[in-house]
């Protein structure tokens, strides 16, 4: 007679203990008048005016130059074809000693050019740059300064207190200074889950259920691949990368579906349960940061019973964090 063999998982056995009053490192709330002053400073800068000068460009100038990159002689046009922002240009702004252009290392040598100079720079790409033909490489760009423009900060006047939607400095400061509170009390909580999450992770051993396993590596790595994509990380690429993709997958996944696990019981000993608001407040939250109205948001949840119970229990593993953390 024929035989069909089934295999299951089974819900792992495994006991919490001593998981309240942890130890735990709050980062400080703090604010310091030294990060007012730097917000409000960044504020000038993204209201500053630029006008051209006559003399060595200095940190914190603009310069209008053109460029061509060369790799061992070789134009990087005929490297990267599709990349000429890379390969040459007629013209291209980039701010005096700032990290954040395009080109790595390149505004960091532009301090002392003047206009109608021109001068051969050498850079190098990281190794993870976001072209991979120019991965690791050594470039020569020869530059030649069209301009060089000098940030001009407003004065901190009635004028600008306007635009700030405050009457006075004092106002502004009392305004920058909730914001920077309420950035500080979301990256403490953050850190809190962190550290109560690795404590609990490493508090228990035990087999974890392969499917759960399996389900949430596939789900890390749809996340992985269109977190790349965004990056401009080609398809070929992360064809090349798959088995370390994978791997890291699933090594994140075996920690998230051991700790939902731990998280459960919990929730299950403190009696701790999603509730109307719970879900309310979820619904909010995510269709703000999706763009939708929350109605849309609701109907497309009951659509899907499968996401809807991932979504009440990512609102029950988060509230027993926060019972917790507390």
């Amino acid at each position: 007679a024929a035989s069909i063999t089934f295999t299951i998982d089974v819900r792992p056995e495994f006991t919490v203990e001593d998981y309240k009053g942890l130890a735990l490192e709050g980062l400080s709330e703090a604010v310091e008048d030294k990060e007012v002053d730097e917000a409000i400073e960044g504020m000038r800068r993204e209201k500053a005016e630029f006008s051209p000068v006559e003399r060595e460009a200095a940190k914190g100038d603009y310069i209008k130059f053109s460029h061509e990159g060369f790799i061992d002689g070789t134009p990087i046009g005929e490297i990267v074809a599709d990349k000429p922002v890379y390969a040459k240009m007629p013209q291209t702004w980039e701010e005096v000693g700032s990290d954040q252009g395009l080109i790595p290392g390149l505004g960091n040598q532009l301090e002392g050019l003047k206009t109608g100079e021109k001068s051969d720079l050498e850079v190098e790409f990281p190794a993870d740059f976001t072209v991979e033909a120019l991965q690791g490489k050594k470039a020569v760009y020869s530059v030649e300064i069209l301009e060089v423009r000098e940030r001009k900060l407003p004065e901190m006047d009635d004028a600008f207190f306007e635009s700030q939607q405050v009457k006075n400095l004092d106002e502004l400061k009392e305004r920058i200074n909730g914001w920077i509170a309420g950035q500080k009390k979301q990256q403490r909580q953050a850190d809190l889950r962190r550290q109560v999450s690795e404590k609990l992770n490493g508090s228990l051993e035990f087999s974890l259920p392969e499917s759960l396993v399996e389900a949430e590596t596939e789900n890390s790595m749809r996340q992985v691949v269109m977190d790349n994509m965004q990056r401009g990380i080609g398809q070929d690429q992360l064809e090349a990368n798959k088995q370390d993709i994978h791997d890291q997958s699933r090594k994140t996944a075996e920690s998230r579906v051991k700790l939902q696990l731990i998280l459960s019981q919990i929730a299950e000993k403190e009696s701790i349960e999603v509730k109307d608001q719970d879900m309310t407040q979820f619904v909010f939250n995510q269709a703000y940061q999706s763009g939708q109205k929350p109605d849309q948001f609701v109907k497309e949840l009951k659509k899907d019973q499968n996401r809807l119970r991932m979504a009440q229990q990512s609102v029950l593993f988060d509230k027993t964090l926060e019972f917790l953390c507390n």
